[in-house]
């Protein structure tokens, strides 16, 4: 079996195509959810970049987010995380900002297109 090398890239277009297919599944956007399909986040104790694929409600109405952290070196890049573990990536870290906006783009012009 041919082993492709995994980039940055390479995960931030799956994890960008994810939440495309995600946005198109339906999910209801007249309710108020703190972050946004496609958003990139953190936990709030252990920092690390990742981007909201999915997104559900218990039945007590906690918010439960399925990321995809976007670092290549972790054993488990799939996670469900509760809202109040996760804090938004701040304005400043463009660079991370632009490259995933560019994945997110890319991705949703494919999905268009097919």
């Amino acid at each position: 079996m041919q082993h492709t090398p995994i980039t940055r890239r390479s995960v931030l277009a799956g994890a960008a195509a994810l939440a495309a297919n995600a946005a198109l599944a339906g999910t209801p956007t007249a309710e108020n959810w703190t972050f946004e399909l496609g958003q990139l986040v953190s936990h709030k104790d252990q920092p690390f970049l990742s981007m909201v694929l999915a997104r559900s409600k218990t039945r007590r109405g906690d918010e439960v987010y399925g990321i995809r952290r976007l670092r290549d070196d972790v054993p488990v890049s799939d996670l469900m995380m509760l809202s109040g573990a996760l804090v938004p990536i701040a304005d400043c870290d463009a660079e991370a900002v632009r490259t995933a906006e560019h994945a997110w783009e890319t991705s949703a012009l494919r999905a268009r297109a097919a």
